[in-house]
């Protein structure tokens, strides 16, 4: 009985790996035409490199991995097609477009350094604490945003071999879930003072008032 049952499975799977073979390339077309205009067509390819990722349709065109078809196919790097996809992930079209390609890029890239709770829309409509100073997003640019991300990751890098300070850091990650749980925006950065490490929380002034209004009471 197995023998008579196993060839009915291939004609069965055939149309499927051939349809997303179709798809594949129609979706690897796309990439290809908006490349030229990447700036202003970046959405789209993030689009179509989510949908080849996530159903692994480059199996259908003979690949092992998705990086392997990027190599391929002469895509682009893997770094730059995730990021392409992370932007997907975080905004909507309309909110990418507005905030333009590199500021996207960016903002996805120092959500994922900061290993807290935030967001790259969250980052995008908030402030991002550069040298010590908060400064709305909207102000920055993509390269520094880009510097701040680099200097996340150092630390995040040196805390690993200082305790206390990942200790530091752990506290500021619990205290700030505790703030999004609440539906208080809010920023936490951990800073070395004298010695010792501080945190800087930057957030709205009325829900200040109403964390301190409710310890006095």
């Amino acid at each position: 009985m197995p023998a008579r049952d196993a060839p009915l499975l291939v004609p069965a799977a055939a149309p499927t790996l051939s349809r997303n073979a179709r798809r594949a390339r129609a979706l690897l077309d796309v990439v290809a035409a908006r490349k030229v205009d990447v700036t202003r067509a970046f959405y789209d390819i993030g689009v179509a490199l989510r949908e080849l990722l996530r159903k692994k349709l480059y199996v259908a065109l003979g690949h092992s991995s998705f990086d392997a078809m990027l190599r391929a196919h002469a895509v682009m790097s893997k770094a730059f097609a995730f990021r392409l996809i992370g932007v997907v992930d975080a905004f909507s079209r309309r909110e990418a477009i507005e905030i333009g390609q590199k500021k996207a890029m960016s903002l996805v890239r120092l959500a994922r350094a900061t290993a807290a709770a935030d967001t790259p829309r969250g980052l995008a409509e908030g402030s991002v604490i550069v040298g010590g100073k908060a400064t709305q997003a909207s102000e920055l640019s993509a390269a520094a945003i880009e510097r701040q991300a680099l200097r996340v990751r150092r630390n995040r890098r040196a805390a690993k071999d200082d305790p206390v300070r990942e200790a530091a850091h752990d506290a500021a990650r619990r205290a700030l879930a505790i703030l999004r749980r609440r539906k208080v925006r809010a920023r936490i950065d951990v800073q070395p003072r004298k010695g010792k490490y501080v945190a800087v929380i930057e957030m709205p002034i009325e829900a200040l008032t109403r964390f301190v209004e409710a310890g006095a009471g």
